[in-house]
């Protein structure tokens, strides 16, 4: 379902999260910039990524153990959603603009 999947061993030095190195790989590979991109996350690892990346994002919970307000403190209500459909009118907003 995906065009392109790349983790940390993708990266020289085995960089993963919440290096940034994975997520400008595909900026690179997919000739981006930082603002035309979305990461969806469910980790705090993965926002630390993406911010380093300079890419914006949003957390889609669903099924991770982790806690909205111990886990994600610092970020913006607007930008966490319960689970994937909760999220679909922002992603079709941010796709189609």
């Amino acid at each position: 379902m995906f065009n392109l999947v790349i983790n940390g061993d993708d990266v020289e030095g085995g960089k993963g999260k919440p290096d940034a190195a994975p997520f400008q790989m595909a900026l690179q590979i997919m000739n981006l910039r930082p603002s035309e991109a979305l990461v969806v996350e469910n980790s705090p690892l993965g926002i630390e990524a993406a911010t380093r990346a300079g890419i914006p994002y949003i957390v889609v919970m669903n099924n991770t153990p982790l806690e909205i307000s111990s886990d994600f403190g610092g970020v913006e209500n607007n930008k966490i959603f319960k689970d994937t459909k909760s999220a679909v009118s922002l992603l079709k907003d941010w796709c189609c603009k």
